[in-house]
């Protein structure tokens, strides 16, 4: 099972380097995510402010994992 931890270190690492590789092996075609104002953003639409380079996250907290999703939260 993949962990929070890891996909977060993960999407902190392609904050950091712009690099959306970094990440993108732990998302699906169909991935979602949905932002603080409750807007439900695409994979596309992940990967282009990801690779803005704009944010760093930090202070992960694993809500529920399981085998199809995680649910977590983090600082910006």
């Amino acid at each position: 099972m993949i962990t929070a931890k890891v996909v977060l270190t993960a999407w902190d690492k392609t904050l950091e380097t712009r690099d959306f590789g970094h990440l993108s092996v732990f998302l699906s075609d169909d991935f979602q995510f949905e932002d603080t104002k409750g807007e439900i953003g695409d994979l596309a639409n992940t990967e282009s402010w990801c690779v803005a380079g704009e944010i760093r996250i930090s202070n992960f907290k694993t809500i529920r994992e399981n085998d199809n999703y995680i649910v977590a939260t983090h600082d910006v």
